[in-house]
């Protein structure tokens, strides 16, 4: 839970740089179903790890993870002052 003073960190550019590689890897493999990814991001914005929870294909959860270890963030606010947190990152694929 944040607190009054705390915001959670935010890729610097949107989140279109990380759905849009995850999109085009879709394109190309076709995969179904949830990925779940935690991102931790430091006090500088630089993500420092990544958790994968669930994917759909092994090759998928080491090219999102090397996708949004390229990200920079905003980083979070702790009590007003830049601290690390996790971000998380959800997406469900489906092969049309």
């Amino acid at each position: 839970l944040l607190a009054k003073d705390d915001e959670p960190p935010f890729p610097l550019n949107g989140t279109g740089g990380i759905f849009n590689w995850l999109a085009k890897a879709n394109d190309q493999h076709g995969f179904d179903g949830a990925m779940t990814l935690h991102v931790k991001v430091g006090s500088d914005g630089v993500p420092l790890s990544v958790a994968v929870y669930n994917s759909p294909d092994p090759w998928l959860h080491k090219f999102a993870a090397a996708v949004v270890m390229k990200e920079r963030f905003k980083p979070a606010l702790c009590a007003g002052r830049p601290c690390e947190m996790t971000y998380p990152v959800n997406i469900s694929f489906t092969s049309d």
